[in-house]
Formats: structure tokens, C-alpha cells, sequence
């Protein structure tokens, strides 16, 4: 902990120890060393490595650790360590798609086997070496030889790598050690390259020699701005010098803030610097007039001046912010020191003093000026003894009183955690009742749930989490045989793992993806013209040979602009914005500009001030206060809560006038694409799945409008057709228990019924946006809004960031090289799917055929075509009247489910769609009767068609698609579901006469009567759609008070699942 306090003196980026000592294999020991870097740097990227041999303490010899601290450790590409501890190294994002290697590694001295013992670091590698079946191991060059294969496998153009080690040699003496990598990397020493005469400056105390070295990659040497080694006991009390290098940061990594991951954010909400965070911003928008400069966005937006005036003020203000927010986040990115240790830290120097002295009497280096340094730390002005033995009792004593102090200081820390803890749990309590024990219970199983989730996550440590840096690529070859002239088509995968290769693949592969959907209707005049300049205005009439489906489509979107429904307000209140971030999860990845959700976080935490530390001071009383100059200037000093209050009302009317405008701010044409894992480990190409990082107040506004608003005001306004499962309420159980009905009602009548099941490819990246703002608009959306949104996703620029980094290589919209869809990630995905689907579905209605039921006297009637969950859609054909008397072959409802199939597969294509066919199959339930009218499902026959022939998107000749047929067989006659339980459709074992007898009785308004005792049990589609009738009576139950539409109520008698009919 004294280390790691010396070091925060500094300003450092990256920390390399070697010869750690500890059993950093335990993760109780590794989790401790990063909590205390963590308390002196705020945010770590740790690796340690140490030998697999264990011990029965924590003490074990040898060990290497590397970290990178401060926001430098945002730039971490990857991480690795040597299995025998030897090495550990950090892979970092630099500019121009380099990567930088840094190394920490500790070469054992050259010693006898077993010359000092059992357990030494010399030792331990001897062992490991000799279990791996190694003959005369040579630990020593064993370390060169493994470690030249790692440098040599990693090493690529873009790569540069740094070298810090203590490697307990003299560079030169021996070619067979160090000097052969030095050579065959060409490495130069950083300290020599600066200071040419300090090759022989010993760095071990009790040596003549030098033994630890920097070693640079030559393109490094340019940026670098300082070296050198410390004195002895500068730093720390080791008996080794400190090496330093000091390198052009802005040379050497790209400039922008990266995503940072939530754990290694500065600012959250539990941040204990909350104050000086927020104290900074509002001091950096006072300097630069931001409270003149809303004045002016205000009078802009008000006098309705030109919309590039106002977007021009807005912007500049945006600037601004994000510069305050960014710059302040680096302010505070060292946590500050708790005042609870002053004891325990005079104690801690005062022991680091009398070492150094003892040091220095011993090994008769001079130390003068880290002793001088110490004696002022610890307070001391009296004379050191020269003698070693009186310097040795002093040592003993300081470090007695120091372990005392320790044992004491337990409990004070406790103590000061405890304090802690319950202010920031008050943070959390939802209540904000400043109930303390029960926001500390609550803030414990948050900690507990969260303790377990890391121990599972650390035990199966997924694939899919790791950082993509290779893909596979999948190149197809067309051959034709010269003599045959047969053509051949070969398959050969390629590895690709270099950054540059890496970026161009991955964006030549999501600029052809997201450009899937171009030559669908919408993407081609005249429908292409229709956008939110000319308020969606359709042409009045569509090219020849325009499909019916897609001529529907535009039908009802004109109707709606003749007709149009109430539109819903696009005004987002300030308590609307905060609730809609303080709701959203810290922890998700959000905004290219470094605005992550841990800063908004930070000022909601200032703002609701739950736990009282951020409002203003307690007044005091009238007899105990004083009228002085002091207490009047505090009175007026605006409290952290009204400055941060201050600062999101910034933030909020930026985009509030945006959104009110219709136009977007600059910095919202920023996205990050990450790539990743569809599969866990699976890095072909077109199994990566691509996740759209927008800035997340422009992707909070449109949740809250359109993921939201208009999800809502669509639902009160009965605007989402009720075929859409995915609508607010629906549940994808919805839609599957539709399909059991369906299917328990072709099972009860004894009617055919044919089902499609299809699946749509890409749905979310292939939608026209164009196309769904459409939507949006003739189901009741204000106009800016949606055409805020529409400037801001076609004038986006996209980038790639994978486990090098993010791309310098960007792509967006162009009329050439367009790209569709809202992203997957945008809060108003979810929302276009089910617009779109319901101008569809309407279409749908109307040129389609569907399914339909009706009660036994037929005054009842139920009809779908099909139900949805988002993308996912079920079509249902029959016809049941007609079947009734004359059953249809299994060719017939073939034909008829294929029609409306097609009429599905063109809307689709319309709205940019299209249909994964190796994902549609088709179900047909066809029943035949035998002599004695006893009904059955049956088999597929020759002349029944095995696929559906369909065609795909503009193409009018049938294509023969994936294999799609799948025979539903006769359930058993004893079966079971969560609806009910039978034994048999009539209640026996015979079954009777086909059921069009049931309805001629019922619409006759005889009784009905086989001879058999017989209850039957029929269930539509309903909330409660359940009737039933027994053998003797046909009755007609009271029409329950519903709504219409398809719901049917009839009959009054449910058998419930504990008593069989």
C-alpha cells in the first residue's frame, strides 16, 4: 500500500513490478492488490502472473505484475500471462491501428538447483520445466527461448513493443539470454538512448551491475520524451533502482474518448468526488457564458428563425458540455485520499525512514536524499544513529508500534466504511426516506447478488466476452471445367486476426449487410420521394407491374393521411428526461463522445440528493448564528444540488429543442458498431452480430417518443392491429397459445387447417426507415420528432470498434452506398417493427384469406390471418363452412396457405424485408373419414406438393426454397394440456359422425343425439372463448358484455384440469 502511495505521487500511466513475492494465483490476494491500486488511481487494468506451484502462505518468490491506470487503461486491447509466471503483458489501441505490447517479466538469477532452498523462484521453474518433460532444464535460457516464440507469434508491422524486466543479467554478456531477442526484435535500451554513459550504472543494490532494463521498438524512440533510473529508496524501500520512461501520449495514441467499460469508469454514482465533479462542470460552462449562449438558443427557437440558426447555437452549447463533463472526469480521476489514516501513514513513513537508513549503513550507497525525503514524510528532525545495531532497534521498534497501529486502524477503517456505506446506500434507496438500515439492507443484497454473479462468471469465464481481434472469412470460387464446361463452386476459409485486415472485412461486411434491403419498393422512386421535407406525401399513382401487396400498402398510408388519427405531443418535460435516465441501467455501453450514462448518473445523484450530502449546509439557529461577512457569502453559494440541477436543464433543453425542431445535434451523427459473438467462439464473418452504440440522450429521446409515447397512444387508440403480439401487453405466450387454439379447434371439428411459419431475415436491419417513419406519422407521430430522427440516422457515420479499438475507417448513407435500418440498440427498434407490421398486417387483412371459426348456430364469428411476435409470424389458412360438408384434399389447403403466403412474403418485401427460408416451414392438418364417418389426420400423400413454392422480393418466377414440409400425426388418445384435460374428443372411444351433423342440428335447433354419451369442448381464440354443450341439449349461454372484434363468448361450462369430462 506505501508502493502504490508513493507511485500515485506521480503521474503515470502504466506500473510494471517484477518480483512481486505474493501468490497472486489465490484471487483473494490478486482482488486485494487491485483494490488498493483502485483506492490510490481510481480505475485499473491489472494482470499479475506467478507459477502454479502453490505454498501454504501467500509469500512466493518470484511473480510479475502490470498495470495500466488512469484512462489509459480504457485503451487495453487484451491481457495475457505466462503459464509459469514468468511474464505478463497488456496489448493497447494506438494510433494509425497500431498496437503496443508491454511486457513485465523476471528472469531467475543463475544459481545452483536446490542452493537456497526448495521454494525459490529459481526452484519453482526448475520443477515446472521438469514436469513438462524437458531434459536438463535450463531455466534461463528456457525463459528467452519461450519468450522469443511469444514476442515472434504476436509480432506484426503494426505492432511496437516495450520491455521492462528485471532480467538479472547484463544485456551483452551472454548472446545466448536477452541480447538474442534484443536482436532479432531490434529493441533498444530507452535509458541508453538518452543517457548514453549509463550502461554501467549498477541498479541492484548489493551488485556492481546494471540488471533491469526498458527495451523499445525503434518506432518508439521518437516519441520518447524521458528515461532514467531513480536513486535507491526513492520510491520504495526495494533493494532495486525504479526505471522510468515517459512517452508523447498524443503521438502515440489517437485522440477522442473511448468507451470505456463500466467498471473502469471515474465518474458513477457511488463516485465519492461527486462534488468536485459537478463543482468543475458548472465552472467550466460559467467560464465559456453557456447560461448567455441558452439565452440566445431560447430567442432562436422562439422567433422561429432558420433551423441551421438555431442547430449552429445548439451545437456550440453541445460542445461545450461535452468538453466540461470530459475534462471534468479527468479532474477527479484520483479518488481523494480518506482522512482516516493520518496515524497509520506517519507510522508507515516513519518505518520507510529507519529502513532506508539501515539500507544505506549496510550496502554503503548513498542515500542522503531519500533519507531526507523520508525524515520530512515522517515528521522526524532529530539525528540518525550511525550504528547498524542501533539503527536495527529503531527499525524494530517503528515496525512494532506500525503492526500495533495496524490491528487498531482495522477497526477505525470499518468503522469509516461503515459511514460510507450508508451515505451511499441512501444514494440508492428508492424511497428517499433516509431510512438508513433499510437502504444498507437493500445496497447488501445488491453486494451479495453481485459477489456471486463474479464468482460464477469467474468459474465458466464465457468465450463470448472476450474482445473480437480475428474473424473468419469466407471466400466462394467459381470454376468451370474446361472439358465438361461443369461449374463448381469452392469454399476456402480464411483467418484474419491483423487490425487493418480486420477493419476492412468488417466494414465491407456491415456496409453490404445494412445495405440488404436497397431495390424494395420504398428505396425506389416514387415511393423513395415521400419523407418528412414533404410530409410523407405518397405519388398518386405507382409504376406498372407494381406488386398488389405493395399498391395495398401505399392505399393505407394515404388513407391515414386523408384520415389521420390525434397526434400525440413531442413535448418531453425535464422530469420525463431525468426519470428516463435515472431508469436506464449504468452499466450499458452509450455514447461515442465519452458521455457515458456513469456522468448522467453522477449529476441524477447530486440532483435527487436521497441521501442529504448534496444539498445546502443546515441553517443554525437565530441565537447561535452571526451576522458575519463569512456566513452571508455561504448562504448565497449555490449548493451541489442546484448546480446540478443547472447542468442537466443544459442538457435537457438541448435536446429538447432538437426534438421540438426536428433537427439533430453534430455530435449525434457519432456510432460505434461492436461487434460481437452470435455464438460463443464462433468468429465467422456472418455470425457476428452488430450492436449500434448511439450518444445516449439522442437514444433516450427517441425511447421516450416514439419507444414509448407512441407505443402508448397507438394502444389507447386502438391503432396496433391485434395481430402484432409485441405490442405493450402482448406476450409472445400470446401468440403461441393462439396457435394451440387453432389447432385444438381443427382437432375438435374435424376441419383441415394449414399453418406458415416464417421468420424474417435480418428484421431489424432491414427495415426502410423512410418507410417506418411513414408509419409512425399515419399512426399519429408529430412530424419533428420524426424528423429529428431522420436527419440524425442518415447523415450517421459509422465506426467499428473490436478488441483493437475503435476504426479511424468510418461509412453511413449515401445515395450509392446506402444503409438501412435503426440499429440494433436504438430505443425505437422494437416500435418500427410494430408500426410497419401494422400497416402490413391491414394490408394483409384485406388481399389475404385467413382462418376462420364459428359457434355451432353460427352467429358467431372469428377470423385471423396472423399473428406476430415482431418478426416472427404465424399464417393460418381454412375454410371452415365449405370443409365442413366437403373436406378438402391436402393439395387444396396446399394452394390456398401457399397464396396467402406469397401475399406475406411481398409485404415483407415491401417494408424491405424478406423471408429466411431455411427458417419458413408449413404444417397441414388434413382430415379423412373412413366408411363409418370415424375421422383421422392423414399422411402425406403423391399428389399433395412436399414444399410451398414461393417467390423472393421482385422476382416473379417460382423459386423451390429449403425443404419446408412437416407432418403434424394424430395426437394419442390420451393427451393433456395446460387448457384441459380428455380423453377423447367425443368422451369415448368411438368417435362419432363428421361434425357438420353438430351444426345442422344447431342451426335447426334440434337437440343432437348419437347414442353416445358425449360432451364436447371447444376453445377459440379469446380471452375466454370457451363453450360446451352435452349430448341431449344444445344450449346457448348469455352473450357476456365484451368488446368487439374477435373475441367469442358463448356457452357457460369449463371442465377444469382436476376433473375429466
Amino acid at each position: 500500500m506505501s508502493l502504490c502511495h508513493e507511485l500515485a505521487q506521480f503521474d503515470l500511466d502504466v506500473i510494471a513490478i517484477q518480483e512481486t513475492n505474493l501468490h497472486t494465483g489465490i484471487f483473494r490476494h490478486r482482488d486485494r492488490v487491485n483494490d488498493i491500486l483502485k483506492q490510490e488511481f481510481g480505475i485499473v487494468k491489472m494482470i499479475t502472473a506467478c507459477s502454479p506451484v502453490q505454498t501454504d502462505t501467500a509469500y512466493k518468490p518470484g511473480g510479475v505484475l502490470l498495470a495500466v491506470v488512469g484512462p489509459s487503461a480504457h485503451r487495453v486491447v487484451s491481457t495475457n500471462a505466462d503459464p509459469y509466471g514468468r511474464w505478463c503483458s497488456v496489448t493497447l489501441s494506438g494510433k494509425q491501428k497500431k498496437l503496443i505490447h508491454i511486457y513485465s517479466i523476471y528472469q531467475c538469477v543463475d544459481q545452483p538447483k536446490g542452493f537456497t532452498g526448495m521454494s525459490t523462484y529459481f526452484d519453482q521453474q526448475w520443477e515446472l520445466l521438469t514436469l513438462a518433460q524437458i531434459d536438463n532444464p535450463n531455466p534461463r535460457t528456457q525463459l528467452v527461448e519461450d519468450l522469443s516464440k511469444e514476442l515472434q507469434r504476436i509480432h506484426k508491422p503494426s505492432s511496437d513493443f516495450i520491455l521492462l524486466g528485471d532480467f538479472n543479467e547484463t544485456i551483452g554478456m551472454d548472446p545466448r539470454l536477452m541480447a538474442s531477442i534484443c536482436s532479432a526484435m531490434n529493441l533498444v535500451d530507452a535509458v541508453t538512448s538518452r543517457h548514453p554513459t549509463s550502461h554501467n550504472i549498477p541498479t541492484y543494490s548489493r551488485g556492481s551491475r546494471r540488471l533491469d532494463y526498458g527495451l523499445l521498438s525503434p518506432a518508439l524512440l521518437p516519441l520518447l520524451i524521458a528515461s532514467g533510473l531513480n536513486q535507491f529508496n526513492e520510491i520504495s524501500t526495494s533493494d532495486h533502482r525504479a526505471l522510468f520512461i515517459h512517452l508523447d501520449q498524443k503521438a502515440l495514441f489517437q485522440t477522442g474518448a473511448p468507451i470505456a467499460p463500466a467498471a473502469l469508469r471515474i465518474m458513477h454514482s457511488d463516485s465519492t468526488s461527486i462534488t468536485e465533479f459537478v463543482q468543475h462542470v458548472h465552472d467550466h460552462l460559467s467560464h465559456n457564458h453557456v447560461g448567455k449562449l441558452m439565452g440566445l438558443l431560447s430567442h432562436s427557437a422562439d422567433a422561429q428563425e432558420p433551423r441551421l440558426v438555431t442547430k449552429g447555437i445548439a451545437d456550440k452549447i453541445d460542445r461545450l458540455v461535452t468538453q466540461a463533463l470530459l475534462s471534468s472526469e479527468k479532474k477527479v480521476a484520483k479518488p481523494p485520499k480518506p482522512p482516516w489514516s493520518e496515524k497509520l501513514h506517519l507510522a508507515s513513513a516513519t518505518y520507510k525512514m529507519w529502513k532506508i537508513a539501515l539500507t544505506g549503513a549496510r550496502t554503503k550507497i548513498d542515500v542522503s536524499q531519500a533519507l531526507k525525503a523520508a525524515k520530512i514524510k515522517a515528521g522526524f528532525t532529530d539525528a540518525l544513529p550511525s550504528s547498524i545495531q542501533a539503527l536495527r532497534r529503531r527499525l524494530r521498534e517503528a515496525q512494532s508500534f506500525l503492526r500495533q497501529l495496524r490491528q487498531n486502524a482495522y477497526e477505525e477503517r470499518k468503522h469509516f466504511l461503515e459511514e460510507l456505506k450508508a451515505r451511499l446506500s441512501l444514494r440508492k434507496h428508492s424511497n428517499a426516506t433516509n431510512d438508513v438500515i433499510q437502504a444498507l439492507k437493500c445496497l447488501e443484497g445488491q453486494l451479495r447478488s453481485k459477489h456471486r454473479f463474479r464468482k460464477i462468471q469467474r468459474t465458466f469465464n464465457p468465450v463470448n466476452s472476450q474482445a473480437l481481434t480475428a474473424v473468419q472469412v469466407t471466400h466462394h470460387t467459381r470454376t468451370t471445367h474446361p472439358l465438361t464446361g461443369q461449374v463448381s463452386l469452392q469454399q476456402q476459409d480464411t483467418v484474419v486476426d491483423s487490425r487493418e485486415q480486420l477493419e476492412a472485412e468488417l466494414l465491407r461486411r456491415n456496409q453490404r449487410h445494412f445495405a440488404a434491403a436497397e431495390g424494395t419498393p420504398f428505396t425506389n422512386p416514387p415511393l423513395s420521394a415521400a419523407n418528412s421535407r414533404n410530409n410523407f406525401r405518397l405519388a398518386e399513382s405507382l409504376p406498372a407491374g407494381t406488386f398488389l401487396e405493395t399498391t395495398e400498402v401505399a392505399e393505407i398510408l394515404k388513407e391515414c393521411a386523408t384520415s389521420p388519427p390525434p397526434e400525440w405531443s413531442n413535448q418531453v418535460n425535464l422530469a420525463q428526461f431525468l426519470q428516463g435516465l435515472n431508469k436506464w441501467r449504468e452499466s450499458t455501453a452509450t455514447s461515442p463522445s465519452g458521455r457515458h450514462l456513469g456522468l448522467y448518473k453522477a449529476l441524477l445523484t447530486a440532483y435527487y440528493n436521497t441521501s442529504g450530502e448534496f444539498g445546502p449546509p443546515p441553517k443554525e439557529d437565530e441565537s447561535s448564528s452571526t451576522s458575519s461577512h463569512s456566513n452571508s457569502d455561504s448562504s448565497t453559494t449555490p449548493s451541489t444540488q442546484e448546480l446540478a440541477k443547472d447542468i442537466l436543464e443544459v442538457i435537457y433543453e438541448l435536446a429538447d429543442t432538437a426534438t421540438t425542431l426536428g433537427f439533430s445535434l453534430h455530435r449525434w451523427t457519432k456510432v460505434i458498431n461492436v461487434m460481437i459473438y452470435k455464438e460463443p467462439g464462433n468468429i465467422n464473418l456472418e455470425k457476428l452480430r452488430v450492436i449500434h452504440l448511439f450518444e445516449a440522450d439522442f437514444n433516450l429521446m427517441v425511447g421516450i417518443l416514439f419507444g414509448r409515447r407512441a407505443m402508448y397512444h397507438a394502444l389507447e387508440k386502438r391503432l396496433i392491429h391485434p395481430g402484432q403480439g409485441g405490442r405493450i401487453g402482448g406476450e409472445c405466450e400470446d401468440v403461441a397459445l393462439t396457435k394451440v387454439l387453432h389447432i385444438t379447434m381443427s382437432h375438435l371439428t374435424k376441419t383441415s387447417l394449414g399453418i406458415f411459419e416464417s421468420d424474417a431475415a435480418s428484421c431489424f436491419d432491414r427495415i426502410i426507415m423512410r418507410f417506418a417513419f411513414h408509419c409512425f406519422k399515419a399512426l399519429g407521430a408529430p412530424l419533428p420528432p420524426i424528423a429529428m430522427w431522420e436527419h440524425a440516422l442518415y447523415n450517421v457515420r459509422h465506426s467499428i470498434k473490436t478488441g483493437f479499438g475503435e476504426s479511424q475507417e468510418t461509412y453511413g448513407f449515401t445515395p450509392t452506398s446506402p444503409i438501412h435500418g435503426p440499429g440494433q440498440g436504438s430505443r425505437g427498434g422494437v416500435a418500427s417493427i410494430c408500426v410497419l407490421s401494422t400497416i402490413l398486417l391491414r394490408a394483409f387483412d384485406r388481399i389475404g384469406h385467413g382462418a376462420s371459426f364459428c359457434n355451432p348456430a353460427q352467429t358467431t364469428q372469428y377470423h385471423s390471418i396472423a399473428q406476430m411476435y415482431f418478426d416472427d409470424t404465424t399464417n393460418y389458412y381454412n375454410d371452415f363452412i365449405r370443409w365442413l360438408y366437403h373436406p378438402p384434399t391436402g393439395a387444396e389447403v396446399a394452394i390456398g396457405l401457399q397464396s396467402d403466403a406469397q401475399h406475406w412474403e411481398r409485404l415483407l418485401y415491401t417494408s424491405g424485408g424478406a423471408l429466411r427460408a431455411p427458417k419458413c416451414f408449413y404444417y397441414l392438418l388434413n382430415w379423412t373419414f373412413n366408411d363409418q364417418e370415424q375421422g383421422s389426420l392423414e399422411e402425406p400423400d403423391e399428389d399433395e406438393p412436399e414444399q410451398l413454392f414461393l417467390t423472393s422480393g421482385a422476382d416473379t418466377a417460382s423459386k423451390q426454397p429449403h425443404p419446408t414440409v412437416s407432418p403434424i400425426h394424430h395426437p394419442p388418445h390420451s393427451w393433456s394440456t395446460h387448457l384441459g384435460r380428455f380423453q377423447h374428443i367425443y368422451g369415448t372411444h368411438e368417435a362419432p359422425r363428421k361434425d357438420r351433423d353438430l351444426y345442422d342440428s344447431a342451426n335447426d335447433q334440434r337437440p343432437y343425439s348419437n347414442g353416445h354419451q358425449s360432451r364436447i369442448l371447444c376453445l377459440l381464440p379469446s380471452e375466454s372463448a370457451v363453450w360446451s354443450f352435452s349430448h341431449d341439449t344444445l344450449t346457448k349461454g348469455p352473450r357476456e358484455d365484451t368488446k368487439t372484434g374477435h373475441q367469442c363468448h358463448i356457452g357457460q361450462t369449463w371442465i377444469p384440469t382436476d376433473h375429466p369430462p
